[in-house]
């Protein structure tokens, strides 16, 4: 513009770009900003969208529904889709969790608050689907009308069972016991539904408890043992979702997979312990950088606690740490800190002969120079095979010794050397 304000002369309107995100040379040459400098410079290369890039497809003979994209998280959760939301406050609350188990991945609940708070988002995933819930939000007999809503809405249910003080059953409030009830300071026992009460036995099955729930058109199925105790209950949304979504992340209980991430502050332990007793199905000690002592000694800690439950370490970059972390020490090529893992060996002679057996870092008695005689001895390898340096072995491994040779075997990011005697 000029200072009174209207348009000047063509050649000060802004330039524009063409697809490619470039400026056509006689364009950007015709004009020169005051400090010197060219349009063009602003622009270091080429830009792409999405709809500039296409995948050329190439020949196939298989068909997507031949396709298995199912991978392990850790070594006994299975995602059948292959996707994990990070562990960050502005990623995985229980919200996302759930969406992402129910798709097939798993959700880490983020260590950015307190621990009750986490524990609490961790038992909302838990709670959110199940086959049978195993342990169901219940009210104890003196509760009042006012108790059972403030749980309906915080936990977005529609009824509560309702046990005496031995945690026995004794009725059901719903919902719809309550849609018209205004005194808040009424006692539950006098709205919940007491006798002719439709429970199931602990072994019923989910097409069982399906044919009770449509039998006497009722969505919730308290289960009780001989004795009259609550052990679980059984909801028909649940049972629809199984339908809904059969590629959903669960466990064997039927609830949503969900992992959460702890640190190695002073409170870490005190944050795994109420993760686990809120169910959680993953740890994840979740560090900018975990190949350290204090991480290390962190995952010690939790695997000696929690033996049961799945240990995820991160953030690493390297072979190295991986291995670190997966031998459970710092000091690689130390063999006194060899754990006991099994190892498949396989020698191949030059006549191409094969020998093989099982051996472990306890049978080499933490010493890899002893390998050599246990191998000649017990499994009749080949004399003369020597292992003249190296550290730990990778679990389940498998690595290749060729005799009358001088090689260099990779494990990871390990290097052994095989000598062969002449």
């Amino acid at each position: 513009m000029t200072p009174g304000g209207s348009v000047g002369p063509a050649e000060d309107l802004p330039l524009c770009m063409e697809r490619s995100g470039t400026i056509p040379k006689a364009a950007a040459g015709s004009r020169t900003a005051a400090n010197g400098h060219h349009p063009q410079d602003k622009f270091v290369g080429e830009g792409l969208t999405y709809d500039d890039v296409l995948l050329v497809p190439a020949y196939s003979e298989v068909l997507p529904r031949d396709v298995d994209i199912r991978t392990r998280f850790s070594r006994n959760i299975q995602l059948n889709t292959p996707v994990v939301s990070a562990a960050m406050d502005t990623v995985t609350g229980a919200d996302l969790a759930i969406a992402i188990a129910q798709q097939g991945g798993i959700g880490v609940i983020h260590k950015n608050q307190p621990v009750e708070n986490q524990a609490a988002e961790v038992r909302r995933v838990k709670r959110s689907e199940s086959g049978m819930i195993l342990d169901p939000v219940k009210l104890a007999e003196d509760a009042v009308v006012g108790d059972a809503l403030k749980l309906m809405a915080e936990f977005k249910i529609g009824g509560i069972p309702v046990v005496d003080g031995k945690g026995r059953l004794v009725g059901i409030v719903t919902n719809r016991d309550l849609r018209f009830e205004k005194k808040m300071g009424r006692p539950v026992a006098e709205v919940m539904t007491r006798e002719g009460l439709i429970t199931a036995a602990p072994n019923t099955t989910m097409a069982q408890a399906e044919e009770v729930l449509q039998d006497h058109k009722i969505e919730k199925l308290p289960v009780v043992d001989d004795q009259g105790f609550l052990v679980g209950l059984i909801t028909y949304k649940d049972i629809i979702k199984l339908k809904q979504r059969p590629n959903a992340c669960k466990d064997r209980h039927g609830r949503l997979r969900v992992a959460a991430a702890i640190g190695i502050a002073a409170d870490s332990m005190e944050r795994a312990t109420a993760l686990v007793a809120a169910g959680v199905d993953a740890l994840v000690i979740d560090t900018a950088h975990g190949h350290t002592r204090g991480v290390v000694d962190m995952l010690k800690r939790v695997k000696e606690s929690f033996p049961d439950v799945d240990v995820v370490v991160g953030n690493i970059a390297t072979a190295e740490a991986a291995l670190a972390l997966v031998m459970g020490h710092e000091a690689l090529g130390d063999p006194a800190e060899i754990v006991d893992v099994p190892i498949r060996l396989t020698v191949r002679r030059s006549d191409t002969t094969n020998f093989e057996g099982e051996a472990s870092t306890a049978t080499m008695k933490r010493s890899l120079a002893e390998l050599a005689e246990y191998l000649t001895r017990e499994l009749a390898f080949p004399q003369g095979v020597f292992l003249m340096t190296g550290t730990c072995l990778v679990p389940g491994d498998d690595f290749t010794l060729l005799v009358d040779d001088v090689v260099t075997v990779r494990v990871g990011s390990l290097t052994l050397t095989n000598r062969v005697a002449a």
